[in-house]
């Protein structure tokens, strides 16, 4: 049998591109309690959603809108949610550990019971922002902002 040649000028069939979901197939796939970690959805809009539970583990979540949005016992470590505007979320049991917020506005945002280990805050928007029974202890934060930090009693 006669083995073929293959010449570098051979078409090759190209893979279509995947279309980017729509912010409507992400909320699906949370709900179904899909894992989407890693997905790339810098620039989306979540505002008044509600995402508990997400599993967005390593995700690219720059410039993505999370205005109001209910992020409870969302997986969120290790996230880059750089200049990601989350003002009045509800992070309640969040994962944040390790995630990148640099430029992010959490203004009146929730971190009840939120995971924060490893996390930089000090060029982040955290006015008014409303936490309890969270450890800071090896979060980064400024002096100043400590006076944006609402500490919320039980």
């Amino acid at each position: 049998m006669k083995k073929h040649k293959h010449s570098k000028s051979a078409a090759y069939k190209e893979v279509p591109a995947i279309d980017k979901p729509t912010p409507n197939d992400v909320i699906k796939k949370i709900e179904n309690g899909e894992s989407l970690e890693n997905i790339n959805l810098d620039g989306y809009n979540f505002s008044y959603t509600d995402m508990t539970g997400a599993i967005l583990k390593g995700a690219n979540l720059s410039n993505t809108c999370f205005i109001d949005t209910l992020l409870m016992g969302a997986v969120l470590a290790k996230t880059k949610l750089c200049n990601a505007d989350l003002q009045g979320a509800t992070l309640t049991n969040a994962d944040l550990s390790y995630a990148d917020l640099d430029g992010a506005d959490l203004r009146q945002a929730w971190l009840v019971g939120a995971n924060l280990t490893g996390v930089d805050l000090t060029n982040a928007v955290i006015d008014g922002t409303r936490i309890r029974e969270i450890d800071l202890e090896g979060v980064k934060y400024s002096r100043k902002q400590i006076d944006g930090f609402r500490f919320v009693k039980k």
